[in-house]
């Protein structure tokens, strides 16, 4: 059995390779609908039905005796972005949340609920866009606006809603776990993105 498998990417430059039936095409300008040629050396050809790309990287696995064209369910890899974009999140401002000294017992519902509204939005936004558009230095020209934007109404939001200490302690602890949360989340997001396209 012969199997292909092609990757399609629109990041990087001009590429092509073959190792044992694995074939990369990289480069800026992949079409979204396209059909996959195959001709071999003695001349017999197939071609595939038209294929759409759903996102900016993706893959298809070709059986060449059966002529099966086969594509990863997209929704795998939004869901693994948005899981592996939320939950360091949750966790890192629940770590802050508890060097604030806030009593957990009392805080963990407001804290809970605050956050998935708020970073919740921000990690399926996050996660469509990084798989429709890749992880480059665009990314920071609507990521700080967005992340200033909840730093403050989470800021707010804990201000009323956090139990324990002062109103004020409960809006510098916003503004302070949500800049945790930004500076490792940008460092992750790159090495997140590429896990989860190289499953896509």
């Amino acid at each position: 059995m012969k199997i292909f498998y092609i990757n399609f990417s629109g990041l990087q430059s001009s590429e092509l390779t073959s190792d044992a039936g694995v074939h990369v095409f990289s480069y800026h300008g992949v079409p979204d609908t396209y059909r996959i040629l195959i001709v071999t050396r003695s001349g017999e050809a197939w071609c595939s039905e038209i294929l759409q790309r759903k996102v900016l990287q993706s893959s298809v696995t070709v059986n060449w005796e059966t002529g099966e064209v086969l594509t990863p369910a997209v929704w795998v890899g939004y869901v693994l972005q948005f899981l592996f974009t939320l939950l360091p999140t949750l966790i890192i401002e629940l770590i802050v949340l508890l060097l604030f000294r806030f009593p957990l017992r009392e805080n963990w519902r407001s804290f809970l609920w605050v956050n998935l509204l708020t970073q919740g939005l921000l990690a399926l936004f996050a996660s469509a866009q990084a798989l429709n558009n890749g992880v480059s230095m665009w990314f920071i020209f609507w990521f700080v606006p967005l992340e200033l934007v909840i730093a403050f109404a989470e800021a707010f939001a804990y201000r009323k809603l956090l139990r324990g200490h002062t109103p004020r302690r409960a809006f510098v602890y916003g503004l302070t776990a949500n800049a945790a949360s930004a500076l490792i989340g940008w460092h992750c997001l790159e090495p997140v993105w590429r896990w989860v396209v190289s499953l896509c």
